[in-house]
């Protein structure tokens, strides 16, 4: 094992003993935005498409996770969203800057909430919690570029749900960073895999190659 994936194990370990995901945010809770409502300025809608004080829209990731206190109520997503926190964490200290990073707590939109649980309406592509999804200006399977797209931010896929135990947290980190963030939200060819563009397709382990990014 290298030392940096050592390193980054003994964090999973402290931020697993966690109580909360909002614990695990902490250091970084100044380069993420919280939806907050489901109208205003920081709607989800507000934060993830129209993106004020932007000059130019930016790609976007968020986190749609639940923040129970797993020493307390309990709730079916309380091993999860840690470990999908932890990711998207990483990728925040990772990739600030150039990518918008949202947050959105499962209670924090009522009717994002009534409408998850009750399966009715729309929930934004959500169907599991935690879940990580990328918005990006073009869609690079759709044959758009960052210079030739219809200008308008669309959600091109989402990791839905998250790893069953921790040691599934830093295999998917690495492909998240590795292929998934660079291919799908930057237009990074990757010359290791000749340009192959990775997406999960809407699960959260079955990775698969869905086109060839070529500048």
């Amino acid at each position: 094992m290298d030392e940096a994936k050592a390193e980054f194990l003994k964090g999973v370990e402290i931020d697993m003993a966690k109580k909360t995901v909002d614990e695990i945010l902490a250091p970084v809770a100044k380069d993420i935005l919280r939806v907050s409502g489901s109208s205003g300025k920081n709607s989800y809608q507000t934060l993830v498409y129209k993106q004020p004080g932007e000059k130019e829209k930016k790609p976007v990731v968020v986190l749609f996770y639940d923040n129970t206190d797993r020493q307390g109520r309990g709730a079916p997503f309380s091993e999860y969203c840690p470990r999908a926190a932890i990711i998207f964490e990483a990728l925040v200290r990772e990739y600030k800057g150039t990518v918008r990073f949202v947050v959105m707590e499962f209670d924090s939109n009522p009717e994002f909430r009534q409408r998850f649980l009750s399966g009715r309406g729309d929930t934004f592509g959500i169907t599991r919690i935690p879940s990580l999804a990328i918005y990006s200006l073009f869609d690079v399977v759709k044959g758009e570029t960052p210079q030739k797209n219809d200008g308008k931010i669309k959600q091109v896929d989402i990791m839905r749900g998250g790893p069953v135990d921790d040691s599934g947290i830093f295999p998917n980190l690495r492909d998240a960073r590795w292929y998934w963030i660079p291919c799908n939200l930057l237009f990074d060819v990757n010359i290791e895999r000749n340009g192959s563009v990775y997406r999960l397709n809407n699960t959260w382990r079955e990775w698969s190659i869905v086109g060839q990014l070529k500048k």
